[in-house]
């Protein structure tokens, strides 16, 4: 008789977990493994057009709004003015852009500015290119999303020949570099530049 009222107790458990999980109400570990499986279903990755050009605007003065703080508005006029124009005759040429997307609205995404010079034994094919704009909003970081656009970068980059990559790294993103093969830089030269405005 015990026994047979322990085994009902337990199925009436199971179908109330399995009914309120349904909903998406449960609050176990299992529970929150789950939705957070389904959020990483639903992100998107894909290389950005020029359809998408409003949405770097945004995503490009939200990381230097987390990078440097709030710009004031005439210091963003003006980035936005140039940001619009760069992109619109940059994007996929000398400049290429990785969102991911969740339901179609960007929540992450990695720049890589590309430069043409005269090769040397450093860049033999006389393209570099820079990262920059790794960016992804706080809901969605540690799910491996960046890491996943740093990759789909890189192989861009080896499909257009580029000699190498280069980044300047926050202390927070240098493991994810390392883990993609980032190396720090080693130059019997001194970095050294001249502001002119």
């Amino acid at each position: 008789m015990a026994v047979k009222f322990l085994l009902t107790a337990i199925l009436f458990f199971v179908i109330l977990y399995t009914y309120i999980g349904s909903f998406g109400l449960m609050t176990s570990p299992i529970g929150y493994q789950l939705s957070d499986r389904r959020s990483e279903m639903a992100v998107t990755y894909r290389k950005a057009t020029h359809e998408d050009i409003e949405s770097l605007v945004r995503l490009r003065l939200d990381y230097m709004a987390e990078d440097r703080g709030e710009l004031d508005s005439d210091t963003t006029e003006a980035i936005v003015r140039q940001l619009r124009d760069y992109f619109a005759r940059q994007l996929n040429n000398n400049f290429i852009a990785f969102l991911a997307e969740d339901n179609g609205q960007a929540v992450s995404t990695v720049f890589m500015a590309v430069a043409e010079k005269p090769a040397n034994p450093s860049f033999i094919t006389g393209k570099t290119a820079t990262i920059l704009n790794v960016f992804t909003y706080p809901g969605y970081r540690r799910k491996g999303i960046a890491t996943r656009l740093l990759t789909m970068m890189i192989d861009e980059a080896k499909a257009m020949y580029i000699s190498y990559l280069e980044l300047s790294a926050t202390d927070a993103g240098k493991p994810v570099y390392e883990k993609l093969g980032f190396v720090r830089k080693q130059s019997r030269y001194t970095e050294m530049k001249l502001e002119l405005l």
